[in-house]
């Protein structure tokens, strides 16, 4: 991901997050960061820039349950 490559939607940031966590199984977490390299790929300059959309989505679905 580049700067001016568009980050991942909010339901894409959701979408990733509920893949990996169900992959893990039940009563296991994941860390944002894996979601974030799931979207973004192995280099920091991919990764990095959707860190805090990545929190940003994992909020949204706590609150939803």
């Amino acid at each position: 991901m580049t700067s001016d490559t568009p980050l991942p939607s909010p339901q894409a940031l959701e979408d990733a997050i509920l893949l990996l966590a169900t992959a893990r199984g039940e009563g296991k977490t994941i860390c944002p960061s894996e979601a974030a390299r799931h979207l973004g790929g192995p280099h920091p300059d991919g990764w990095g820039p959707l860190m805090i959309p990545v929190r940003r989505a994992a909020v949204r679905l706590a609150h939803a349950g």
